[in-house]
């Protein structure tokens, strides 16, 4: 059998989505990948024709909608996109049942949660796509030495222009930190970026991880720190509520007040976070990257599968 090939459509180099396509295509058995993105396609910077590969995967179902047609001779009988985040479909004011209209004509369509995944039921052609860490930059690391300060560990874009406060960094994180003088938060954000191999050691200088999200993907930051032996705070977003139980962490309603709660009692258990960070590491261990690489490829397949039953069908199985 002659190898496979997979386009993978990104937004920009070195973002998020480059550096997970980057890591599943590290751990791919079947296909032999190849990273584009849409920043340069727009700027004329780069450009990909559809007929050198046998698979096509935009990593944002809009992107591809609206910007598919950048990449030359594009069919979307051999494309695949994935969705990532609620807000994907929100922030456009669409309903699920337009959304779902638009990746019916797909021959596979990937999911970042199994809680994205219900909020279409009737679409056929669904496949669980979840993300997974990388062993090597993500591991259990102690807890550092309690000082007299809860240290709290967010990360992310606190950016409110395009999409409203959907990270609650404004309207929930800031107000209840500001009213509790235990708690010490530890942020990185754009204004202040790590660098994704270094992201194990940021997760290291906090006893907790915190994620107050309206909505999400995953996100990568949940899944890593509690990789690295993190209990966490979170609310009811991405696959928190897949990951997340009392042994391990809060589950937590939107709220600034439940969130002064949860940070309350965690202090209070001072003592048991190195604990709980041994549970969350365990709820965590096998959504690695070789088994979302898994998943992706299966994907694959089914477009593989849709397009070769229809060579056969053109060529009358000759």
């Amino acid at each position: 059998m002659r190898s496979r090939s997979v386009l993978m459509v990104a937004d920009v180099e070195n973002w998020a989505y480059d550096i997970i396509a980057k890591s599943i295509a590290s751990k791919f058995r079947k296909y032999e990948s190849t990273t584009v993105y849409f920043r340069d396609l727009i700027r004329g910077t780069d450009s990909v024709d559809a007929n050198d590969y046998d698979v096509v995967m935009g990593f944002f179902w809009y992107d591809m909608l609206l910007r598919g047609h950048l990449i030359e001779n594009l069919d979307v009988n051999k494309v695949c996109v994935t969705v990532q985040s609620h807000n994907s479909w929100l922030k456009r004011n669409l309903e699920l049942a337009e959304v779902e209209k638009i990746l019916e004509d797909y021959p596979a369509v990937g999911f970042s949660s199994r809680k994205l995944m219900e909020k279409f039921p009737g679409l056929g052609n669904k496949f669980y796509a979840p993300t997974g860490y990388e062993t090597s930059k993500f591991y259990p690391r102690p807890l550092p030495a309690y000082e007299g300060k809860l240290k709290v560990c967010w990360a992310g874009d606190p950016e409110t222009s395009h999409h409203g406060d959907v990270k609650g960094f404004y309207q929930h994180i800031l107000p209840a930190i500001d009213s509790l003088d235990f708690v010490e938060l530890i942020t990185t954000t754009k204004a202040n970026p790590i660098k994704h191999s270094k992201m194990g050691e940021f997760y290291s200088k906090g006893h907790v991880y915190l994620c107050m999200s309206a909505n999400e993907g995953t996100p990568m930051p949940l899944l890593e720190s509690m990789a690295c032996g993190r209990p966490v705070i979170s609310t009811n977003a991405g696959i928190a509520p897949e990951v997340i139980d009392e042994n391990c962490g809060w589950l937590i309603p939107r709220t600034t007040e439940d969130l002064i709660e949860a940070l309350e009692e965690c202090y209070s258990k001072i003592n048991q976070l190195q604990r709980m960070g041994v549970n969350a590491y365990k709820n965590v261990e096998e959504r690695v990257a070789d088994w979302s690489a898994m998943y992706y490829e299966q994907m694959f397949d089914c477009v593989w599968e849709h397009n070769e039953a229809g060579r056969e069908r053109f060529t009358g199985g000759l």
